[in-house]
């Protein structure tokens, strides 16, 4: 069994046990840090690159969902939000032969929180990332675009800034004193300034070396009228 057949059954054998409904951490950006150093100061181009689990989550005040939803707290309905998240294991594919173009596929359980994403390098060191997948199901689809400019190239530390805008799946619940509850959802559109970070350690030539991916973004919901931080962890092999 080759090894790159062998990381993409674990991918898919560890989705089985994750959940989301976020929009998940596009890992095409790894793109961005795809030019590795060995520690003979020669340089090669990173190929298949796997990441064994990433978190995303946005943090909304609860306050500022329920307000805008028309939340009344003197109504005998509950109603109750709860920040989204995603946990995914991503398959990233990466091209030495076309070094400015990365692709990704988010793997989470029952479809749900299921997507993909593709970075490609504009010009210089500026790249646009696409992201979409499913919320809770087939209908609530979501999606993000980014525009960023690598600071750092990931020899051993990667570092880049952008900005982001994003159409997002909102769920909230609502319980009653009867047995049978119901739903409220909707989609709201924010923008905002977004970074990304990357730890990888300086290999021998050819050799895979684990990774520490890190987003953080800070974010004006436009239909909400509220900011909000949303911040990404992934490890993977690189």
């Amino acid at each position: 069994m080759s090894k790159a057949f062998l990381k993409i059954f674990l991918g898919l054998l560890l989705s089985s046990f994750l959940t989301s409904c976020a929009i998940h951490q596009p890992m095409s950006e790894m793109v961005m840090f795809q030019q590795k150093k060995a520690l003979s100061d020669s340089t090669f181009f990173s190929k298949y690159s796997h990441s064994i689990g990433s978190f995303s989550s946005d943090h909304f005040l609860e306050s500022a969902v329920l307000d805008y939803i028309g939340y009344n707290s003197q109504s005998e309905r509950k109603k109750q939000y709860g920040n989204p998240f995603a946990l995914t294991t991503n398959l990233i594919f990466l091209n030495e032969n076309h070094q400015n173009l990365g692709f990704s596929i988010a793997l989470a359980p029952l479809i749900a929180g299921t997507g993909v994403d593709l970075t490609y390098n504009v010009f210089g060191k500026y790249y646009l990332t696409a992201a979409g997948g499913m919320g809770r199901d087939f209908r609530d689809f979501q999606h993000q675009f980014i525009f960023q400019r690598r600071l750092m190239d990931g020899n051993p530390f990667g570092l880049s800034l952008g900005a982001v805008w994003r159409k997002n799946y909102r769920y909230v619940s609502i319980t009653t004193e009867s047995v049978f509850g119901s739903s409220q959802d909707f989609y709201s559109q924010s923008f905002g300034i977004r970074s990304v970070f990357t730890l990888s350690p300086i290999s021998e030539y050819g050799s895979s070396k684990l990774f520490l991916h890190g987003t953080g973004s800070f974010n004006y919901d436009i239909t909400m009228e509220a900011f909000y931080p949303k911040i990404g962890i992934s490890v993977g092999i690189y």
